[in-house]
């Protein structure tokens, strides 16, 4: 499923906005949580394009972004190369730099980016095992939140342990761009969004 929303016309936007598709693409059903209705949208998209998870964060349960599962290096097989690939288009489609598997459905420790270096990077089970004291402040936004912006605090640099798209393990020292877009996608594998890492009125 690609979201929710209390109001179809929103989220009918946003689908435009992200993948450039018409209503005729679109189609849903009402949810109820809490005695309020969300509208759940559907859209069709090429078979290598997967469907991103749109969220809102501050009104309904986050399901897809929790319990993401260890990938053990013996399953890095041709399922598991697939979804990366898939999910390198389906970045490039939305025209984003980072994407987790949770926002394409997959409760995977798993994230692809391409930052301002432009390598192609795909990390399974990453773990960050050490940050810089010093900080920065950048403005990010998500795929999953689209159309919202916010000035976020995080540390400039990070040294992380991955493995690669072909399970190999790998260690990486990341500043910049890199390393604010690793901290950003890590966080949708511990169920964080960047609006929790925000101001909370922004994110009300």
């Amino acid at each position: 499923f690609i979201g929710s929303s209390r109001t179809a016309t929103n989220q009918s936007a946003v689908f435009g906005n992200i993948f450039g598709y018409t209503n005729d693409n679109i189609s849903g059903t009402t949810y109820q949580y809490n005695n309020s209705s969300y509208y759940y949208y559907y859209y069709y998209i090429p078979k290598s394009i997967r469907e991103v998870v749109i969220t809102d964060a501050a009104n309904i349960p986050n399901y897809a972004f929790y319990n993401c599962d260890w990938i053990e290096s013996i399953q890095v097989n041709e399922e598991i190369k697939t979804l990366i690939n898939e999910m390198f288009e389906t970045m490039d489609a939305a025209e984003g730099v980072g994407l987790a598997a949770p926002q394409v459905g997959k409760l995977l420790r798993l994230f692809v980016l391409q930052a301002d270096d432009g390598i192609r990077r795909a990390f399974i089970n990453p773990q960050i095992i050490a940050t810089s004291a010093e900080t920065c402040e950048y403005e990010e936004g998500c795929l999953s939140i689209p159309k919202a912006y916010e000035k976020i605090i995080r540390p400039a640099k990070v040294t992380v342990q991955a493995l690669n798209e072909n399970g190999k393990p790998f260690t990486l020292e990341a500043d910049g761009l890199l390393a604010r877009i690793i901290q950003h996608e890590n966080d949708h594998l511990d169920g964080f969004l960047y609006i929790d890492r925000g101001d909370e009125e922004t994110k009300q």
